[in-house]
This record gives structure tokens, sequence and C-alpha cells, in this order.
């Protein structure tokens, strides 16, 4: 009786691992899988431990690196205020 509660603890946090990366899996992208497809993927996150442990260690690439991804607002995209200069717009505006 008296281990009855870690036991409970261990397999909630079990469950818990392996839901949260299922519906990981689910939001991911297909073009930052790794290895295996998103349906296989869905099956082993439902291995207890092993299956999440693979899934965030091997399933997902990392985010993509910031070198290449452009400014969020306009006003921080140097190219977006040249074209704001440019006294040719293509909207008539000068």
């Amino acid at each position: 009786m008296g281990d009855t509660v870690p036991r409970l603890l261990a397999l909630l946090a079990v469950v818990t691992l392996s839901l949260w990366a299922l519906i990981d899996v689910a939001q991911t992208p297909a073009l930052r899988l790794r290895m295996l497809a998103k349906p296989l993927w869905a099956v082993l996150v439902l291995v207890p431990v092993v299956g999440p442990a693979a899934w965030f260690l091997q399933g997902r690439a990392s985010q993509p690196s910031a070198a290449g991804v452009r400014p969020l607002a306009p006003d921080d995209d140097p190219e977006f205020l040249r074209r704001l200069r440019d006294p040719k717009r293509p909207d008539g505006q000068a």
C-alpha cells in the first residue's frame, strides 16, 4: 500500500511525457521531421519512455537559424525602408 503513490506518480509522468510528445509530433511541420514519417513517429511516441525520448532527441530538426530570417516588423527591414525612399515606387507614391 505504501508504494502506490510513487507508482501512480511514475505512471502519470510517463503518460504526460507520451501525450506531450504526441501533441508535439502532430504540431511539427513535416519539413522539420527527421528519420521517420509523421505517422511512424506518432506510433513510436506511444512506446513508454523510449518513444518520447527518441522524439525529443532525434525526431525533429532544430529551429532554423536566424541568419536567413526576415525581420518581423516592416520598419526593421532595411529593404522595405529602401523601397519606401525609392522615387520610382510602383504604387505611384513619391
